[in-house]
């Protein structure tokens, strides 16, 4: 899809620690795909700590879940989820979720 560099972190907490450092908003993270259900955070949490920063409430942010849950859904996008894919999924599932959430920021700038 065109990105060279992709950081993986095994938990959302080490994600949000990765994010929230002082010294790594240098990072330039330009995307977030994060599930549900990981450990010791949720992405759900990982995403409301993110878009209650300035410099993290534009990051295009995808939700991956196994979870087919309206409300699960509705609290995502009233929290700013830019997409939310329910797995299983496919490649070109994947995609397309994927530009419309980067779109959906890029053109918000």
């Amino acid at each position: 899809m065109g990105f060279d560099e992709i950081i993986e972190c095994s938990d959302g907490l080490k994600a949000w620690n990765l994010l929230s450092q002082d010294q790594n908003r240098d990072l330039q993270v330009h995307f977030i795909v994060a599930d549900w259900n990981m450990p010791q955070i949720t992405g759900y949490q990982l995403l409301l700590n993110l878009r209650e920063t300035e410099w993290g409430k534009n990051i295009p942010f995808l939700m991956l879940t196994s979870e087919n849950d309206r409300e699960q859904v509705a609290a995502a996008v009233e929290a700013g989820v830019s997409q939310y894919l329910i797995k299983p999924f496919t490649g070109k599932g994947f995609s397309e979720k994927f530009t419309q959430a980067f779109r959906k920021h890029t053109v918000k700038r």
